[in-house]
């Protein structure tokens, strides 16, 4: 019988960074008393190319009121993920779509008129489905505005704070994006256009209560009442934003659309970082949404992609950690996923496809892998290419890749200790040191992560930098590759 794999660090022969034709040079003594020019620093240029592909779809859930129950801003967001290029799947009991304008993704939790505490009591109903019907990558919320309108500003925080709550439980692996809610006009219906003074009040209310979850990054805020300017042509009606999700100016719901798109692009890390070039060299970031595979017991670096695949794949924010429920996972579905417990798991597989660009043709490409916790092994379109080992390490991947061509980069993550047991010394006398259990507290991919496009041929890999006070000098060793012995090094 096959036995479990046990989490180990990967072996140092994997882990170690090697080099061809390396050489290690003592390459200048420096003089102090003159300043030390360092490069310019990099500046963003185009945006990364269009990498993720293929990843499952994000579940966002929109609880609210009429303003959420109207397809239009939801249109508008589905459309901006569209755009991006990351797939979407909206969840509810309600359906309210656009067929005709090519929305037909309705499903929701708005219900016009309804108070905070309507919703409140929904959610409290142990048969509503909103909770134990559905799994949600992350929940917008927009409620308040019936409040306000009918004068009910007292309490409104506090019974906000309920529904939060609910949701944080029912749902403990959302992100929960808090609306404030739009002006209200004075030609509003009814009386609510006298209680337009109250919104900028209840507002502060949100930030607030977004502000008691900063520690979690659960729960963040988005400001409608910044993008919709208290006008007639973005507030039709003096309560609901205009338009119908699609007009590029003049329309309220598009705005609202938008600044969710941003919200849960920053509440998922979704976004990357921007391309950015040297003269010589460029970085493309892959920091975002990585699908992700917790491993089996029976399983390890060398399973085959046949066999991970048997297991749908959830998806995992990087930079983040799966031991971390400040961090965001998705999870899939099967049996690993059932039995999934973030800190228990020690390994698992991250993937991505990423096109590489067109105008590294000719050069060297290397994943830069910023900070990883413990060890990783890289594969890249089914070749092997490397390891890396805490804390970061860069790994070259130009055999296995080609300009222009999508690339499929998959990591296996190890989060494994070095020993059993650490002593803490913090002293000399009898008891002050102590000896206890190693513990691993984070899990994955932690720091950025990213390619970088360099020149073929003789390059520097490492830098040491050593300073002597007494003598007023710092003495610069290097590490080069690609070198042969007698070739002359120009250094400029």
């Amino acid at each position: 019988m096959q036995q479990a794999l046990e989490p180990t660090r990967l072996s140092p022969s994997t882990a170690i960074r090697t080099t061809a034709n390396t050489i290690r040079t003592l390459c200048a003594l420096l003089a102090l008393s003159g300043p030390l020019v360092l490069p310019a620093r990099a500046q963003p240029n185009a945006p990364a190319a269009k990498g993720n592909l293929a990843r499952p779809p994000i579940a966002i859930m929109a609880i609210g009121d009429s303003i959420t129950a109207a397809p239009w801003f939801r249109r508008a967001l589905k459309a901006d993920f569209e755009k991006a290029g990351i797939p979407t799947d909206f969840v509810g009991t309600q359906f309210g779509a656009n067929p005709d304008g090519g929305f037909t993704d309705g499903e929701h939790e708005g219900y016009p008129g309804y108070k905070i505490d309507g919703v409140e009591k929904l959610l409290r109903n142990p048969q509503k489905g909103a909770l134990v019907g559905f799994r949600a990558d992350v929940i917008l919320v927009t409620l308040g505005t019936n409040d306000i309108g009918q004068g009910q500003l007292g309490g409104a925080q506090g019974r906000l704070e309920q529904v939060v709550k609910l949701l944080l439980r029912a749902q403990p692996n959302a992100r929960i994006v808090l609306a404030t809610i739009p002006p209200i006009l004075p030609f509003a219906f009814s009386n609510y256009g006298t209680h337009g003074a109250d919104v900028p009040k209840f507002n502060a209310d949100v930030v607030r209560l977004a502000g008691q979850y900063a520690g979690t990054r659960r729960v963040s805020v988005t400001d409608l009442y910044s993008v919709l300017p208290p006008t007639k042509e973005y507030i039709g009606d003096g309560v609901h934003p205009s338009g119908y999700g699609v007009a590029p100016e003049g329309d309220g719901y598009k705005r609202v659309g938008d600044a969710f798109f941003k919200a849960i692009g920053a509440a998922l890390k979704l976004a990357p970082l921007p391309r950015t070039e040297t003269p010589t060299r460029s970085r493309l970031s892959l920091d975002g949404t990585w699908r992700f595979t917790p491993a089996g017991p029976q399983q390890g670096p060398e399973t085959s992609p046949t066999e991970i695949a048997k297991t749908p794949p959830g998806a995992i924010a990087v930079p983040g950690s799966w031991m971390d429920d400040r961090d965001w996972v998705a999870r899939g579905s099967g049996g690993i996923w059932e039995r999934f417990d973030p800190r228990k798991t020690r390994s698992g597989w991250y993937d991505t496809t990423v096109v590489i660009p067109a105008d590294w043709r000719g050069r060297r490409v290397r994943l830069d892998v910023g900070r990883v916790s413990t060890d990783a092994r890289v594969t890249v379109n089914g070749r092997y290419c490397g390891a890396v080992s805490w804390p970061e390490g860069i790994v070259d991947i130009t055999n296995a890749v080609q300009a222009g061509k999508e690339a499929q980069v998959r990591v296996f993550v190890v989060a494994a200790a070095d020993g059993a047991t650490v002593t803490r010394l913090m002293g000399a006398a009898p008891g002050q040191n102590v000896t206890e259990d190693v513990r691993v507290n984070a899990g994955g991919l932690i720091g950025h992560i990213g390619l970088l496009s360099e020149p073929q041929g003789p390059h520097i890999t490492d830098v040491w930098v050593k300073t002597y006070v007494a003598d007023k000098a710092i003495a610069i060793e290097t590490e080069m590759a690609d070198v042969s012995a007698g070739t002359p090094v120009h250094f400029v």
